[in-house]
């Protein structure tokens, strides 16, 4: 069990250094938006603060909701697991 936590926290831990890598263009947002998640499950693993986890979430989909097309938003839900509560779910087993 404990080996498998190791790598659990290897594999992550390597997630978080490729995102971090990756130079986005200004207007690729969705590459932003993954950046901006990844900053969410942090303070959700790290600082294991739900509130402001939540609030950068909401502050997310707003962004995406005011500047983005509606053609486009269903991706950023399913990237987004349409609500916090399941994106929690998804991101923190």
């Amino acid at each position: 069990m404990r080996a498998f936590h190791e790598q659990a926290s290897a594999d992550t831990k390597r997630d978080f250094e490729l995102v971090d890598s990756l130079e986005p263009a200004i207007s690729d947002w969705y590459t932003n938006v993954i950046r901006k998640l990844m900053a969410v499950v942090r303070t959700l693993a790290v600082a294991d603060n739900e509130y402001e986890a939540r609030v950068e979430y909401n502050n997310i989909l707003a962004a995406v909701y005011a500047i983005q097309p509606q053609s486009v938003w269903n991706n950023y839900e399913r990237l987004m697991h349409n609500n916090f509560n399941d994106f929690k779910t998804y991101t923190m087993p």
